[in-house]
């Protein structure tokens, strides 16, 4: 009998750890097109989804900071697989295809960051709430873990570009910077000869300096350059945790039949 419940047992936790891993395999992401913008800019978020089972819709809340955010626009990725039914920050998307779909952008909006949005802040876009139906026939729902990225607001550097006022010799038209007395007219010689100003110089001196400005923009756009992915759902590291003590339940009830049959 003691048998008979131990192998009802190891049956039940690989059954159990099967399960894990299989909804392991779903997830929905957040992607952002830019993870540095300025006032005024406009940007894209994509929710992409993967369940091997395939995708029969889905169903989460999304939220955002209205308040340095402006939603432009907020619709399916492909009208002729998906469509929406949820209303307010409500999703409830639904498969309009009949093929299986096992990878896919679902959702995307579109964000417009207001002229009051402090720069350097960092603004939050989440999903939650997020419930995942898959093709398959019993136990279909598959609950996501919460989802969000940050977008942060970059500093609008100017690029107006002043004339350099160090040397005001320099602005000045028709004067030799080697020796400025070269433009004055000799007596008894045309002046409207030896008035004119001399080539090569005028034409760069009086440029305004740049260099500073393109070095900053440099600067700037590098240090704002987004890195790393989103990560995924942690279902790995419970499927994880679960063999582990899987594992650990099975050897304690060996040793325990051992006992029991040393007994018998």
């Amino acid at each position: 009998m003691k048998r008979k419940i131990f192998i009802i047992y190891i049956i039940f936790m690989i059954l159990s750890t099967t399960f894990v891993y299989a909804n392991s395999v779903a997830s929905i992401t957040l992607n952002s097109s830019s993870n540095s913008v300025k006032k005024g800019e406009t940007f894209k978020v994509v929710l992409h989804g993967k369940c091997a089972d395939g995708i029969n819709g889905f169903s989460a809340n999304y939220s955002y900071d209205s308040d340095y955010l402006e939603l432009v626009n907020a619709t399916v990725c492909d009208s002729n697989k998906w469509s929406n039914l949820g209303v307010n920050n409500e999703l409830a998307v639904i498969c309009n295809s009949s093929s299986k779909i096992t990878d896919s952008n679902l959702f995307e909006f579109i964000f417009r960051v207001k002229d009051t949005a402090k720069e350097e802040s960092k603004l939050e876009i989440a999903i939650s709430n997020i419930i995942l139906d898959s093709d398959k026939s019993t136990d279909s729902n598959i609950n996501i873990e919460n989802q969000k990225i940050f977008v942060t607001i970059a500093k609008n550097v100017s690029t107006d570009n002043k004339p350099n006022t160090n040397n005001p010799s320099e602005n000045k038209p028709g004067t030799s910077v080697d020796n400025p007395s070269n433009n004055t007219p000799e007596q008894g010689s045309n002046s409207n000869v030896n008035n004119k100003p001399e080539q090569g110089i005028n034409n760069t001196s009086s440029k305004p300096q740049s260099g500073t400005n393109s070095s900053n923009i440099t600067s700037n756009s590098s240090s704002s350059a987004a890195t790393g992915k989103i990560p995924q759902t942690g279902s790995n590291i419970t499927f994880i945790f679960v063999l582990i003590g899987s594992l650990i339940a099975m050897f304690v009830s060996f040793l325990l039949y051992r006992k029991y049959k040393d007994i018998i």
